[in-house]
């Protein structure tokens, strides 16, 4: 299966700001007639920071630069390709979600607050 994510309505890369905090995703899974699901892949959309020696991943006040930057830019495509063999029966529908949440759900928790996550 092959997915293609198009940054059509943010003048700017996504996620944008704060990447090593901002979670956005893409998951592929199957979905089976008895209900069972089986993930078929992720792609973690972000960026990971290196200090002056090139340790990565490094906190942000220790970034001098970025190890790597893997967010979409604008008006730019990203594609993906997941591999998957269906059953015998034929019988499994392919879906693929892209989500967003502000930080992860561990950040949340120890700030005491909720962090919904949001399907673009």
């Amino acid at each position: 299966m092959t997915t293609s994510i198009t940054n059509v309505g943010a003048g700017h890369y996504l996620p944008t700001s704060l990447t090593e905090v901002r979670q956005m995703w893409l998951e592929v899974k199957a979905v089976f007639p008895d209900g069972e699901e089986q993930v078929l892949g992720r792609h973690d959309f972000g960026t990971v920071l290196k200090d002056a020696e090139g340790n990565a991943p490094v906190e942000l006040w220790d970034a001098v630069d970025f190890e790597s930057d893997d967010r979409i830019p604008p008006r730019e495509t990203v594609t993906d390709t997941f591999d998957f063999t269906m059953p015998a029966d034929g019988e499994a529908e392919i879906q693929a979600a892209l989500y967003y949440r502000s930080c992860s759900e561990e950040m949340a928790e120890g700030a005491g607050v909720d962090v919904p996550t949001t399907t673009m």
